[in-house]
């Protein structure tokens, strides 16, 4: 009885393609990132920044238009980063780093072929 210890040619093609796009995954995460810090200097403060950045200064509970997470999370980013506008686009921009990542690993876990879930990443 022979046996081979080298896998069928389609296991280590789609061994392959897992792990490229695996690399993927981080790799469009760090691009979306990038980008949103480059393009995000080039525009003044929009009218909800400077509005997040009031109820940052007056915290409260609830207000009536949005949860009171926004004025925590700009009331520590101001705290941390201070109140320019590249620091205050930092925590947007990588939660939406983050956003592109988690879709891939959800796409991942429901059964998502390894060259469909590079196309979800985009």
């Amino acid at each position: 009885m022979i046996s081979s210890s080298a896998p069928a040619p389609g296991q280590a093609l789609q061994k392959r393609l897992a792990f490229t796009a695996t690399a993927l995954v981080p790799c469009i995460s760090a691009c979306k990132l990038l980008v949103h810090l480059y393009a995000g200097r080039h525009y003044g403060y929009f009218v909800d920044e400077l509005y997040f950045l009031a109820c940052s200064r007056h915290l409260d509970w609830g207000y009536v238009d949005q949860p009171p997470l926004i004025a925590v999370i700009t009331w520590l980013a101001r705290s941390l980063l201070g109140d320019s506008l590249p620091a205050i686009r930092f925590v947007p921009a990588v939660a939406g780093a983050a956003e592109v990542a988690l879709t891939a690993l959800i796409a991942r876990e429901l059964g998502e072929e390894a060259s469909c879930c590079c196309l979800t990443r985009c």
